[in-house]
């Protein structure tokens, strides 16, 4: 019953936001693997690539 209107607002307008969850995710998975980059510029270039939409 908590979430009763944000899920009938999903079923009317069919919006989620699924697709930047999964993007936070994979920027989450990539700082556990990042660990040791020799500077941010690097990591923010490994974010790009791994997250541009197909």
């Amino acid at each position: 019953m908590k979430w009763r209107a944000e899920i009938e607002s999903y079923f009317q307008y069919r919006v989620s936001n699924a697709p930047m969850e999964g993007t936070n995710n994979k920027i989450k998975v990539l700082k556990r693997r990042a660990y040791g980059y020799s500077s941010m510029r690097h990591f923010e270039t490994r974010i790009r690539m791994e997250c541009k939409s197909a």
